[in-house]
């Protein structure tokens, strides 16, 4: 009995979550290309991946915010 009903309800638990999931990978890109939502937006996106050995950091800061949005 419960396996049937919560059968019926696997398909919208898979778009709650991928759409939830998909909200933050966006706020993640929008962080990193426009300093949205306290972000450091891509200069400072651009720094960071310098500091972890990432050069260009500007390149790699902009192709990882693409992504994520």
């Amino acid at each position: 009995m419960l396996d049937k009903w919560l059968s019926s309800y696997k398909h919208w638990a898979n778009f709650i979550l991928r759409s939830f999931v998909g909200v933050i990978f966006m706020a993640h890109g929008a962080q990193k290309l426009f300093g949205a939502f306290g972000g450091p937006g891509l200069e400072g996106a651009a720094r960071f991946f310098e500091q972890l050995g990432f050069v260009p950091g500007e390149a790699w800061a902009f192709t990882v915010a693409i992504v994520e949005l």
